[in-house]
């Protein structure tokens, strides 16, 4: 009984080190498809110069994260694109695809959102730049994060684990 009990506490605690260390790894991979998305949105802008609803439809046929779909099934809607992206945000963030993300990571894509769509061509993409810019940010803080903290949550999960299975026997 104490074996199971102990092989028990090492796979729990491996669990937890592994989930720690793998949420820092999925909220990077999450701020790089968001930041190629609004990259791609930049070029559509750009060089296609299509509206925003139709750029919002163009990328719902490629999201992998399930806020242009749910940004292109509310366009219809009487409201303004900012408050529709803020919907949409929300709704993710609590749903779980986005909820990965941190506060101050949600509140740069609501802002992002707040001035798209509100002006001239120029200050939206220049708005668009300068989101870029964060999230470049945001991604090279992650992968710092990740390669001291990684690791570490990883083997302090085993060794934790190690020491209550040599506890418990």
């Amino acid at each position: 009984m104490r074996y199971i009990l102990a092989v028990m506490a090492l796979t729990v605690c491996a669990y937890i080190g592994h989930h720690k260390s793998a949420r820092i790894d999925k909220r990077r991979k999450l701020l790089e498809i968001l930041h190629a998305d609004i990259n791609e949105v930049n070029d559509l802008m750009e060089y296609r110069r299509d509206s925003v609803a139709k750029i919002v439809e163009r990328m719902s046929a490629r999201d992998k994260t399930g806020l242009w779909k749910t940004l292109s099934e509310r366009l219809n809607e009487n409201d303004t694109l900012a408050n529709l992206w803020a919907e949409a945000l929300e709704e993710l963030s609590k749903r779980g695809s986005l909820s990965p993300l941190s506060v101050e990571e949600l509140d740069m894509l609501r802002e992002f959102g707040m001035f798209w769509g509100m002006s001239d061509a120029q200050t939206q993409r220049a708005n668009i730049l300068h989101t870029l810019k964060r999230i470049e940010a945001c991604i090279a803080a992650l992968n710092d994060e990740y390669a001291r903290t990684g690791k570490m949550y990883k083997s302090l999960g085993i060794l934790g684990g190690l020491a209550m299975a040599i506890m418990i026997i």
